[in-house]
């Protein structure tokens, strides 16, 4: 929000939000906003695709997909062997460099493909257009601070601010677009408690279902120590 504006108007233009004022796809997933983007795209690309002409039924146009590694690995289940020969691809991409290969080539692939059709750039331009647009959370008022999420549009992950009154102006409370520099670190939530001065979060790791909560002095602006690990669905 810029000074000036009002505040209510303005915290009309919400979409469906958590009771702790993140987006709920957020605080569910930990997904980024550019997922969800990329995702939308994806859908109304591979829609696109289906209804034109399929390449790949052309002589010599097949689509070359890269081959898949299939590993020796059986579970037993109450005596029951269960084979999972692609185990080996729920490792973390930023730590095994064979996943690391395999989802490089599966993107290019598909981006090859998808950039191809005539349809793409247009759309690209249009989703571009109606995303990126200033964006404002419902705020929660907690001690006489207002609490919100920001995004000017241009950033892959809502901005938390914090007014000290309505015709203040917003600071940064947290920005996770800063906390890695691969993106990969969400906020998955925040709580303001009862006086405003503290605020507890929750904070995920590569798109993972288990969460680290911190908690925030308003009055120094640093974390304390507490903190909890190894959470999940809180």
């Amino acid at each position: 929000m810029q000074r000036g504006r009002n505040l209510p108007k303005n915290a009309m233009r919400w979409r469906t939000f958590c009771p702790s004022g993140i987006s709920f796809f957020s605080c569910r997933s930990g997904f980024s906003r550019d997922s969800f983007r990329i995702w939308g795209a994806g859908f109304l690309l591979v829609t696109l695709a289906a209804c034109t002409p399929d390449i790949s039924d052309e002589p010599g146009e097949r689509l070359n997909y890269p081959t898949t590694q299939k590993v020796d690995q059986v579970d037993v289940y109450h005596g029951t062997s269960v084979a999972d020969p692609y185990r080996w691809l729920e490792d973390d991409v930023r730590q095994n460099e064979e996943v690391r290969r395999w989802v490089d080539a599966q993107h290019d692939l598909s981006d090859e493909y998808l950039k191809a059709l005539p349809e793409w750039q247009s759309l690209r331009d249009r989703l571009a257009e109606v995303w990126n647009t200033e964006q404002f959370g419902v705020p929660v008022k907690k001690g006489g601070r207002y609490f919100y999420t920001y995004n000017p549009g241009d950033k892959n992950q809502d901005q938390v601010l914090v007014r000290e009154t309505l015709d203040a102006e917003p600071k940064v409370l947290f920005d996770p677009n800063t906390w890695s520099e691969d993106g990969t670190s969400a906020l998955a939530a925040y709580f303001p408690e009862p006086t405003g001065r503290y605020v507890a979060y929750l904070v995920q790791e590569a798109g993972s279902d288990w969460r680290t909560a911190r908690v925030r002095d308003l009055e120094t602006n640093t974390d304390t120590n507490d903190e909890l690990k190894w959470l999940k669905f809180t």
